[in-house]
């Protein structure tokens, strides 16, 4: 079945994080999840979908991970390198792809998995409701410090507990939802699905 929605990320991370988002909105079955790469890729992905005229071109969201291209300007920079034309119709092309890009929203200065990986360590073990696996995973997490790699912080917690890729990612997703930065980690994700619902849920229930 082709779902309504389709959100493009850059990796498997950012995949679980919108699996999770999409969750708690109520709107897992109707998103597709699809990776495009390394973030500069998510112009030309972006920028693709509209000159060639994709049907579903609407209801596609290109997320990046929130410490590169942050501001409307660095992200207008590189969708000018691909929709290069002067015309109105090509300015008129450029604004519609830098409104269907967003991020996921961290603090300046920050690599992803080294603030979430922050963020779960501050972690109150109430919230955890004496389980024992994610009492585990905590302690493993404040074990690990001062990696080189700022991608590595997760696969060094998902090694230590030999876990495979995709059940240590939904894990570590589930534990970064219980902190109170989570909800504005997500926030502009979440806004898209919302003004995305009611259409979308009347569409696919008729």
């Amino acid at each position: 079945q082709i779902k309504p929605l389709e959100i493009f990320v850059e990796d498997d991370l950012a995949h679980y994080l919108i699996k999770k988002i999409c969750a708690q909105e109520g709107m897992a079955k109707y998103v597709s999840i699809k990776k495009f790469g390394a973030a500069k890729n998510c112009f030309t992905a972006v920028c693709g979908s509209i000159l060639n005229n994709l049907d579903n071109q609407e209801n596609m969201l290109f997320v990046l991970d929130g410490d590169i291209y942050k501001t409307d300007e660095e992200q207008k920079k590189q969708i000018d390198k691909v929709l290069t034309g002067t015309t109105d119709k090509d300015n008129i092309l450029r604004e519609t792809a830098l409104t269907r890009i967003t991020q996921f929203v961290l603090p300046d200065g920050e690599k992803p998995e080294k603030y979430y990986h922050s963020l779960i360590c501050n972690i109150d073990d109430n919230k955890l409701n004496n389980d024992e696996e994610y009492n585990e995973i905590l302690r493993v997490a404040r074990d690990i410090q001062n990696i080189g790699d700022s991608h590595k912080f997760f696969d060094n917690i998902i090694e230590r507990m030999g876990y495979n890729r995709e059940v240590g990612l939904d894990k570590l997703v589930n534990l970064l939802s219980l902190t109170s930065e989570w909800d504005n980690i997500k926030r502009n994700i979440k806004n898209w699905l919302e003004n995305k619902k009611d259409t979308v849920i009347e569409n696919n229930n008729n």
